[in-house]
């Protein structure tokens, strides 16, 4: 399991991945004081920046995403590695001198080597030793698609999932997949929801969820309405830019959420 793991993990860090616009800044205001281009200097990157100094850069494009955490909530479903696996982990994966392929705005490729920080920082935020009980994955596995399973399972290990929220959330996640198929936002809502009750006990968290969903149509209403300045000084200050707009996307997304919360709500009614 271990030998499968690495693979996995390393197979993920070498996944093309987009400058993102913190990182491209930075390197912008590098080069500033430096001769060279970007495609260079991150080439170099490595071997020039400090530790310190990679960790900053680097942090945005090498933390998991929610689609590389699930990627490997499968495997975890029946092993966890220890503190031990861990670092033989991170030192394995070091030692392979792997490289990174990074996607520049202007459409070109860089390739970046791997650096410990990365390497470590990507590792250590799968959060591997946090995966939920076996049981509470066979739970899971036998009421939800493979897909969705590895996102519940994935958001489970992160901060403030104690062993009794992972429980709790795999027994409402399977009590929702009796009433109707059940969609990654759904899942995604409902692990933020219950990672930030305070309390479990079913009033509660009917009344939290009653709450949200009122917020959730007012802000999808905002959202439908366009931007909007709060104040004419604001307005003008900003040259009105953007006033009356509507974002479609922003909208979308807005509606998928309080779709979530709707549902979570109503299914928490019965559970």
């Amino acid at each position: 399991m271990y030998n499968e793991l690495k693979a996995q993990i390393a197979d993920l860090l070498k996944r093309a991945r987009p400058l993102k616009s913190q990182t491209e800044r930075q390197v912008a205001q590098y080069l500033q004081e430096n001769t060279g281009d970007a495609a260079g200097f991150l080439t170099r990157a490595a071997e020039i920046l400090e530790e310190h100094e990679l960790e900053i850069l680097f942090a945005p494009i090498f933390t998991p995403t929610l689609e590389e955490q699930a990627a490997v909530s499968d495997l975890l479903s029946s092993w966890r590695p220890d503190a031990a696996d861990l670092t033989r982990l991170i030192s394995d994966l070091c030692a392979a001198k792997a490289v990174a392929i990074l996607q520049l705005t202007d459409g070109s490729e860089v390739k970046l080597p791997l650096h410990e920080v990365m390497i470590s920082r990507f590792v250590r935020l799968l959060r591997l030793d946090q995966a939920p009980d076996f049981k509470i994955a066979g739970m899971l596995q036998d009421k939800l698609p493979s897909e969705i399973c590895g996102v519940a399972l994935a958001l489970m290990r992160q901060r403030g999932f104690t062993p009794q929220r992972q429980q709790w959330l795999a027994s409402f996640l399977c009590h929702m997949a009796r009433r109707a198929p059940v969609t990654v936002s759904e899942v995604v809502e409902a692990a933020q929801f219950i990672s930030a009750q305070s309390a479990l006990e079913t009033p509660a968290l009917r009344k939290a969820a009653e709450d949200l969903v009122r917020a959730a149509k007012g802000s999808a209403e905002y959202a439908q309405v366009g931007r909007m300045y709060w104040s004419p000084d604001v307005a003008q200050h900003h040259q009105f830019r953007g006033e009356g707009r509507v974002d479609r996307a922003l909208v979308k997304q807005k509606l998928q959420e309080l779709a979530a919360l709707e549902t979570i709500a109503a299914a928490l009614e019965s559970f």
